[in-house]
């Protein structure tokens, strides 16, 4: 009950065991809205998820716009202390504006977290902040109530953070309808909290300074909606703060003015009917990889107004239009590259598992291939390069010396490994020779008692079967009708199944302590591998 308290808007999510519970109000609500049965225990209403099954349920409450707690187990049962209590803590708050997770997200497509924030002594002034939490892409622009419309059209946010005082202005109340709009405290809308917040992210003293035009200020109405960002990242991430980009203010007056009416009726994203199919983004979008999707939505909502940048694109075009054979052959080596982005996104926030470092290291190893091939072809056929193609080479030279990285995840992963450490089984044999003799013991221990169950079954005459749960840990089963022949004296019912009676004995109890000690040992190892290969990763990002 205390953490529901600390939590009154969110849906909160227990974890007891192998169980997410829900109970009270939350288990009303949310066994209608996953459609789950609700049961009762001392007149509480409750409800439940298995935990292997999260994300799944997740995804739904996330489509529906719900807000959920997390409060997980943070110690293995076996690690603790005998009859102490497990201790449990909320490790995530789960919004629309602070998604991570693929399967929660459109491949090519933003998930902005915007703030909006109005002047004090003009209230037709506006600031606002929008942050990708999935890429890291944060940027600011100075804005007004006249313009709100074409921003919000323009961004798309998932989820807008608002003072009350905002949220109370008629003319941007009227405007924010059709939005997710979170009501965060004032206090958080500070410039100098801003200033500050933004000095300890980047370390610079001259977090007024903007990019990319360097004599131009962040303004107070700027500063105040970054703070809210972050404070709201900050709070939602329990403290974990992601990889974040400088901030840079968006120029409004560097692309083309297209109010939300015209917009709609272009078309551009989505058609008049919210429909993607039949959009001139769909019609164009031929990108191989999600980062050139995401680019793509991008420029075409905010189309240039300079001549000159639009000469250095059509420059690039052309050169790309005039050899079509190479441009193929590159296109088919971007689609082997994965979403980095949001990969190492993944990883700051503790969220990655061991595919996403497989996943970079695979990616990493493509642009190296990718950097050869444009060099290689342009020495067979000399000719100046586009300006644009010259600095994405010279970004490419940076992924050159990422080589150890590289050797270093191939080296430790296997070749398919799972989305999540908790499978395990994810780092190579002869990597790790501690972790190696480790896997040895508990396999052998399983070997102990499978032998032991074929002994029970020669000794008895009976059809003895092996079976094991993280709640009653090993033990051998019957059928029901079987249970008379059972020797009690040496076999202890220990619960009963479904069409199945289960029993403990003196050796399975030995042989299971020590079995668990293994795995636990195998899983500890495995985690600390991990975490050492996340670190070493992150170093470089």
């Amino acid at each position: 009950m205390a953490i529901k308290e600390k939590y009154p808007d969110f849906l909160l999510l227990y974890q007891i065991g192998d169980f997410f519970e829900m109970f009270f109000e939350d288990a009303q609500r949310g066994s209608g809205l996953l459609d789950i049965v609700l049961t009762k225990k001392h007149d509480i209403p409750m409800c439940g998820i298995p935990v292997h099954s999260l994300d799944n349920y997740l995804e739904r409450l996330v489509r529906k716009g719900v807000m959920v707690a997390i409060c997980e187990q943070i110690e293995d049962a076996y690690g603790k202390r005998r009859n102490s209590p497990i201790k449990r803590e909320v490790t995530r708050l789960v919004t629309p504006g602070t998604l991570t997770e693929d399967k929660f997200l459109e491949t090519r497509k933003h998930n902005f977290l915007m703030a909006i924030t109005k002047n004090g002594s003009d209230p037709t002034v506006l600031g606002l902040s929008w942050v990708d939490l999935s890429t890291g892409e944060f940027k600011t622009s100075p804005s007004k109530i006249s313009l709100l419309s074409t921003d919000l059209a323009r961004l798309s946010p998932n989820e807008i953070l608002c003072p009350l005082n905002v949220t109370e202005t008629k003319d941007i109340n009227t405007i924010l309808n059709g939005y997710y709009v979170t009501i965060w405290p004032q206090k958080d809308f500070c410039p100098i909290k801003g200033k500050q917040f933004l000095t300890k992210l980047f370390g610079v003293e001259s977090s007024r300074n903007i990019k990319p035009v360097g004599d131009q200020n962040f303004t107070d109405e700027e500063l105040s909606s970054c703070n809210a960002v972050l404070e709201y990242i900050s709070y939602t991430q329990k403290g974990k703060m992601p990889k974040l980009s400088e901030p840079e203010r968006f120029f409004a007056k560097t692309i083309m003015f297209i109010d939300a009416v015209t917009r709609r009726s272009l078309e551009l994203t989505t058609t008049q009917f919210g429909e993607k199919k039949g959009s001139v983004l769909e019609e164009l979008d031929c990108t191989v990889t999600p980062m050139g999707a995401r680019l793509l939505s991008s420029r075409l909502t905010s189309p240039l107004t300079s001549s000159l940048e639009i000469q250095r694109r059509l420059d690039l075009v052309e050169y790309f239009y005039g050899h079509s054979v190479f441009r193929e052959k590159l296109r088919s080596m971007m689609r082997a590259c994965h979403d980095l982005e949001r990969c190492l996104q993944r990883l700051t926030l503790g969220r990655g598992g061991p595919r996403d470092l497989a996943a970079i290291a695979s990616t990493l190893t493509e642009m190296s291939h990718i950097k050869e091939e444009v060099i290689h072809y342009n020495e067979l056929n000399p000719q100046k390069l586009p300006e644009l193609l010259e600095t994405i080479l010279k970004k490419l030279e940076a992924s050159a010396s990422l080589k150890d990285l590289v050797s270093l995840l191939e080296r430790a992963l296997v070749d398919d490994p799972p989305a999540n450490i908790t499978f395990g089984d994810f780092i190579t044999e002869g990597y790790c020779p501690q972790l190696d003799e480790q896997r040895k013991l508990k396999l052998h221990g399983q070997k102990y008692l499978e032998d032991l169950t074929v002994q029970y079954q020669t000794k008895y005459g009976l059809p003895f079967r092996l079976r094991h749960s993280p709640s009653s840990g090993y033990v051998v089963t019957l059928s029901p009708s079987n249970h008379k022949l059972v020797d009690t004296q040496h076999f202890k019912n220990s619960r009963s199944y479904k069409g199945a009676m289960a029993y403990k004995t003196i050796d399975i109890l030995e042989l299971e302590v020590k079995v668990d000690k293994a795995v636990f040992a195998v899983k500890q190892r495995e985690e600390e591998i991990f975490a050492e290969l996340c670190s070493e990763t992150m170093k470089r990002y």
